[in-house]
């Protein structure tokens, strides 16, 4: 595979011929050992292999019963209700037992996950999360290529997923994933979002292409650097006094596991070189991490874990600190993730390049009422239609205030690759937030402190109660009207962050259809962590759906005891 450059920027000792071009692997490893300083640059392009017409593909065929059987050369892949639950290439079986690819959205807590531990496990429950499936499909759709479909949606979490995933599955042993995730509430802080799969524990010897090479997350990966890296699945386990998830490794391109002193390897890779990964390899799941309190708990070392993530939230330091920076964190919304596996590194170059599956995109809207489609493959030609009209090319975010957006992606290499099944998303009608209007406020701050500013979409203004004419004290509150009725499950109120001034404590919030006459929706207290650091952004869940055109936040209480003043950066809703 062509994977990047290396430019060697200072090397005092090691020498070469002058007449050598390239450099083998044992010696491109000297080179890396042995000089001062060295930088990866990625390739432009991965180099394409020669494409086989469709027709010369070996042939593929599907036997479907309890399981759906996909048999080709050299390989057999078995999917159970619509996901992998075992794979065998040459005689190799490279899938556990018992741990066939599922959705994961739970990651063992670290210690400093204690800002968002109790919420994680006790509130959401997402341990818990279970996919089930319908509608599963499996047919062959062309010459020497299968595909299997399956709807599913998650259970046993108060934070649920549903969505469809699809499998491409080529004669010649490459497997295609496509998996399109939709939440049931949006702007949930979640700790991770992808699939994991079990293999057997021999397979202990890992190659990677991505930061390294020690553990590196979205704030924790400056002192990583690109390149290939080689380690043990061992190597990649810390011995922390309570066991907790480790490893993540960012900007995966892929991944190869295989045997101690043996070449075959299972190749797992990124559907897209543009769309890398995140990867961690353990020998334990994360509710196994969780469950043993102790490393002497830790059970058996008899399988080896494979997690692949489309996105991991940062780490923070709230074991002494703050939780992560709002730029690391990660919020549940449409998420879509892509991934390849193949027996050998050619055929994973081929299935990124000229194999490579055009994957259709997830469709999120915007409270604003901003369309935007994302793909896992993101060099596929998008295709929509809105309310079923005209074939149109994605280029850009569009406004939809109401209605249905049908979405797919065009083939990248002129039909021999067919494409995966589109996507359909109904969205009831919404006015942005730039469309809303403040009915009331108790009070306003004139020029620094106005009502509106806390409606405006940046967190770097905000309403602020009066002080310059009189110090009115708590309650105070502030209305709001979105000009239609809208269906939401929670509000988010964002507090001035650049101070800990103002900062509500106790809260209650109410709807109206008329602005006049309210109902009480939800009261209580906001919990904030490390205040002086970390104001920190607050959702709160109703747990049912309401409906209204107008919302109001009574400010009841502050933080600090004495103050009169009350502020809020911004104040928002979650829509479903």
């Amino acid at each position: 595979m062509r994977t990047g450059s290396l430019m060697v920027l200072a090397d005092a000792r090691f020498k070469l011929p002058e007449d050598v071009k390239e450099l083998s692997s044992k010696q491109l490893e000297h080179v890396v050992n042995e000089c001062e300083a060295y930088e990866w640059f990625p390739a432009s392009a991965e180099k394409e292999v020669p494409v086989p017409p469709p027709a010369a593909l070996p042939a593929v065929s599907v036997l479907q019963g309890d399981s759906v059987v996909v048999q080709g050369k050299g390989f057999s892949a078995s999917f159970k209700n619509g996901m992998l639950s075992s794979l065998r290439y040459d005689g190799r079986d490279l899938i556990l037992p018992g741990y066939p690819v599922e959705l994961q959205a739970y990651r063992s807590p670290v210690d400093n996950d204690a800002w968002i531990r109790s919420k994680v496990e006790g509130k959401m429950k997402m341990q818990n999360m279970k996919a089930e499936y319908s509608d599963v499909k499996a047919a062959v759709i062309s010459p020497g290529v299968a595909r299997i479909t399956a709807q599913f949606r998650t259970k046993g979490s108060e934070l649920a997923f549903s969505g469809e995933v699809a499998w491409t599955v080529f004669g010649n042993g490459i497997i295609n994933a496509s998996v399109r995730m939709y939440p049931s509430a949006k702007g949930e802080e979640l700790l991770r979002l992808g699939v994991t799969f079990g293999m057997p524990a021999a397979y202990d010897r890992v190659e990677y292409l991505g930061l390294g090479p020690w553990d590196n997350y979205r704030d924790r990966r400056t002192s990583c650097w690109k390149d290939i890296f080689r380690t043990s699945v061992d190597d990649m386990f810390f011995a922390y006094s309570r066991p907790q998830d480790m490893g993540n490794r960012m900007e995966t391109d892929w991944i190869a596991l295989s045997k101690p002193q043996e070449d075959q390897a299972l190749w797992v890779g990124a559907a897209s070189p543009r769309a890398p990964l995140e990867v961690s390899v353990l020998r334990y799941t994360p509710k196994e991490l969780n469950d043993a309190r102790s490393l002497d708990r830790l059970p058996e070392k008899n399988k080896v874990i494979v997690n692949l993530d489309a996105f991991q939230m940062g780490l923070g330091g709230s074991s002494c600190g703050p939780r992560p920076l709002v730029k690391y964190q990660t919020l549940s919304g449409a998420t879509a993730l892509g991934f390849v596996l193949a027996p050998s590194s050619a055929l994973l170059n081929l299935a990124r390049t000229g194999l490579a599956v055009p994957h259709s995109p997830v469709i999120e809207r915007d409270g604003d009422g901003m369309v935007s489609l994302t793909s896992s493959t993101p060099e596929a030609e998008i295709k929509y239609s809105v309310n079923k009209g005209p074939e149109k090319t994605y280029r850009n975010p569009f406004k939809l205030p109401e209605g249905e957006v049908r979405a797919w992606a065009a083939s990248m290499k002129s039909g021999k690759v067919p494409s995966t099944s589109p996507g359909e998303r109904k969205f009831p009608l919404v006015k942005g937030q730039g469309e809303w209007k403040i009915l009331s406020a108790s009070s306003e701050e004139p020029d620094t402190g106005f009502a509106h500013f806390a409606i405006d979409g940046n967190p770097d203004t905000y309403w602020h109660t009066s002080y310059t004419n009189g110090l009115p004290g708590f309650p105070h509150s502030i209305a709001v009207d979105m000009g239609t009725r809208m269906k939401f499950t929670g509000f988010i109120y964002t507090p001035r962050m650049d101070k800990d001034k103002g900062l509500i404590s106790q809260y209650t919030f109410s709807v109206s259809d008329d602005g006049r006459n309210w109902r009480e929706v939800k009261k209580g207290q906001f919990s904030y962590h490390y205040i002086r650091k970390d104001p920190a952004v607050q959702r709160i869940d109703f747990g049912r759906p309401v409906e209204a055109r107008y919302f109001k936040l009574d400010a009841r209480s502050p933080v600090r005891g004495g103050e009169q003043s009350a502020t809020v950066a911004e104040l928002n809703i979650i829509t479903q």
